[in-house]
């Protein structure tokens, strides 16, 4: 009976290193999942980040300020170009502006009187000066009629007077109108006539010289003079409805009705969000080969998306401290989800080369080395590689044992050695 036990028991024993051979055996396979390694096309990968911007921002100021007596929309809310965002009042700019409207049409009209009768009324100046020259001179010629007709008279008289054979009174009366009659020949001859001949002569030169085109020209600077200073105080009345410059969306207004506001003083933003934009920059090295159009993608951490964006302009200038050069990137908005001031990493293809690519979770870091582990013979061979371009998910990796149609494992790589069994795993 204890031989029959002890036979159990040494055949238990038996059976249970076998056991633990064989497990030990299977846990010597290890298992793996890998690519084949060809050689193809693989394009390097620049990334940049930046906060997202809009397309077009505008800012809204007030020139003359005033006080704000109608607030039409809010924050957030769409307008569109020439929409009437804000109201103001402001006395004195009104007051400008209805007494600059009312100079501007009395200089108008001056100018156009002048531009209608100028020419005109010089002619007939001219003609009016030569009648009363005329006329002075027949009136001259008729007082040195009178003047000689009263000095015979006179003479004549007087020795009458002498003989006693006209009393004084009748003398008295004679010589005076003599007297008279001269005086007004010599007042006519050096007065009246030469100013009225100076006169005409002027009125004259005034026709031979179009002086009516200088008056004209006078009156067309005062009315365009007052046309500015019109256009200015307008545009000041105007600005007092504050419209929106652009479509867009209302931002960072921070105003109460009837506030009382300065002059040159920041309103709100517009923001112009149906497409945005980055800004990033690109090295030397990789701006050649970025070109307008070339589309890109944009993940934009805040709602872990990535969307599809446009290079819409390449600055040729590079700053002259980083040695890199600024590019713009356009991205379609039309759902509105993308807003400013959120965070975004773009990618963008540049250069491609020809090489051995595989994934890049293949290449394993060790001590601040690339690894790889490739398959040969279902044993695993550790081999040391040095990395090329870097594309989104593969990447490029050169060494001297490397063949096309390598078997690169992808998955369980970290726990492979050197000599290590393995089999392929889905």
């Amino acid at each position: 009976m204890k031989k029959i036990l002890l036979l159990i028991a040494l055949m238990a024993f038996g059976a249970c290193g076998g056991e633990k051979k064989s497990t030990q055996e299977a846990r010597e396979v290890k298992p793996v999942k890998s690519v084949t390694l060809i050689k193809r096309e693989i394009k390097r990968e620049v990334v940049g980040n930046s906060d997202i911007r809009p397309l077009n921002k505008t800012t809204q100021i007030t020139k003359s300020g005033g006080e704000l007596i109608e607030i039409n929309y809010k924050n957030g809310d769409r307008v569109e170009r020439g929409d009437l965002v804000l109201r103001l009042y402001n006395e004195e700019v009104i007051s400008r502006y209805e007494r600059g409207k009312a100079e501007l049409t009395n200089r108008k009209a001056q100018m156009e009187r002048m531009k209608k009768f100028s020419e005109r009324e010089s002619r007939q100046d001219e003609k009016q000066a030569l009648a009363a020259y005329i006329k002075a001179k027949e009136s001259l010629v008729a007082a040195e009629k009178r003047w000689k007709e009263g000095e015979v008279n006179y003479i004549r008289n007087k020795e009458l007077y002498d003989e006693g054979l006209v009393s004084e009174i009748e003398f008295l009366q004679l010589e005076s109108a003599y007297q008279e009659a001269k005086s007004n020949y010599n007042s006519l001859k050096s007065g009246g006539v030469d100013e009225m001949k100076e006169k005409y002569e002027l009125a004259k030169y005034r026709v031979a010289e179009r002086e009516w085109e200088y008056r004209i020209s006078e009156v067309t600077s005062a009315y365009e003079l007052a046309r500015a200073e019109y256009t200015a105080a307008e545009k000041d009345y105007r600005d007092l409805d504050v419209e929106a410059r652009m479509t867009g969306y209302v931002a960072d207004m921070d105003l109460d009705l009837y506030d009382e506001l300065d002059e040159n003083i920041y309103l709100f933003n517009l923001l112009d969000t149906e497409i945005v934009r980055v800004e990033t920059t690109v090295a030397g090295s990789d701006i050649s080969y970025i070109e307008l159009g070339d589309e890109v993608e944009v993940f934009v951490e805040d709602l872990e998306e990535t969307f599809e964006g446009e290079v819409y302009e390449i600055n040729p200038q590079g700053d002259e401290t980083t040695r890199r050069f600024p590019i713009k990137v356009a991205i379609e908005n039309t759902a509105g989800r993308l807003k400013s001031g959120m965070y975004a990493t773009v990618i963008m293809g540049t250069r491609s080369q020809v090489g051995l690519i595989v994934p890049k979770e293949a290449v394993m870091i060790k001590e601040l080395v690339e690894y790889v582990a490739i398959i040969r013979d279902e044993k695993a061979l550790i081999v040391g590689v040095t990395t090329g371009i870097s594309g989104k998910k593969e990447v490029e990796i050169r060494a001297k044992e490397l063949e096309e149609g390598d078997r690169v494992v992808v998955r369980g790589q970290y726990l492979l050695e050197n000599g290590d069994s393995v089999r392929e795993v889905e």
